[in-house]
């Protein structure tokens, strides 16, 4: 059989940056840049990534993406991540990122808040380590907190209203 070289998906958002950022691969494959067909990253070194700048992985990619040299987001395979908020209300959240599948991992050591929304729910968390799992087909989030504690609420309805907010340890 003959190997086939990795191709970046054409459509799917792993991250999108809007601030002074770095990724490295992890495994491969990931892809960077700022516009379709992203470039290949073939090293493991970190790389910068202009604002607005988009990270994909495909099945077996991991990447790792460091933000204000403060916070960090781990991408794994087939996960879908973008650095907007999924909910048009919260844009001035602070940092917010919208995850639309799979896992992603935050370690914050930032000041400011961070918010990873997902469609069904919203975790806010200062200076934690946390992941959230998004199953879109199941629209159910899960959250697992390593460090500190993190705020959870539930999106009530389509309107994106949202529940009040749960506190979850870590463990």
């Amino acid at each position: 059989t003959t190997a086939a070289s990795p191709t970046p998906p054409a459509t799917q958002e792993v991250a999108r940056i809007q601030t002074r950022s770095q990724v490295r691969r992890l495994t491969a494959s990931v892809f960077a840049g700022n516009r379709q067909p992203l470039d290949t990253l073939n090293l493991d070194d970190f790389i910068n990534l202009d604002p607005n700048g988009f990270v994909s992985t495909d099945l077996n990619g991991e990447a790792e993406v460091v933000i204000e040299d403060c916070l960090k987001i781990f991408v794994f395979q087939l996960s879908s991540l973008t650095r907007n908020t999924c909910r048009k209300s919260d844009l001035e959240s602070g940092l917010a990122v919208c995850t639309t599948a799979g896992i992603t991992t935050v370690i914050n050591n930032c000041t400011s808040k961070v918010t990873i929304e997902s469609p069904s729910s919203s975790v806010t968390t200062n200076g934690t380590m946390f992941s959230v799992i998004y199953l879109p087909e199941d629209q159910l989030s899960l959250v697992q907190v390593y460090e500190g504690s993190v705020d959870v609420s539930a999106v009530m309805n389509e309107s994106g209203e949202m529940s009040d907010s749960s506190s979850l340890e870590q463990d």
